[in-house]
């Protein structure tokens, strides 16, 4: 067995012990868009979208000034698929920007997300 079988494995079933800290959220990416040349108008697809379980590593109030939340979140690679091509990931029924991936490889990725808070906190 490779290296890289034996740490997907227990990448795989690291994430499947951890089911009172995963979440299941949507990653969302926008579709490239295009000028059509003959018809004049920039064209692109619609946005696509991913479901896979991540883990809230941090969760903290960046800016008290601007009301800004950000999260860092862990997920597995395998479910995600190319992470860079995302812009954004939904949590229930809030979105959150991607800011940056602080870590990237075959099996993980560890991203850093932000929203603007509500008003009442």
């Amino acid at each position: 067995m490779s290296t890289k079988l034996i740490i997907e494995n227990a990448v795989r079933v690291g994430f499947a012990q951890m089911t009172d800290l995963k979440r299941e959220m949507t990653f969302l990416k926008k579709g490239a868009e295009t000028f059509d040349f003959a018809e004049r108008e920039v064209v692109g697809p619609a946005a696509s979208s991913v479901k896979a379980d991540a883990v809230i590593v941090r969760s903290r109030r960046a800016s008290t000034s601007r009301r800004v939340m950000s999260r860092q979140l862990l997920v597995e690679v395998a479910k995600v698929g190319d992470v860079p091509l995302y812009d954004s990931v939904v949590d229930g029924k809030t979105q959150w920007n991607i800011a940056d991936i602080e870590y990237v490889d075959d099996f993980i990725a560890i991203l850093n997300i932000y929203r603007e808070a509500n008003i009442d906190g």
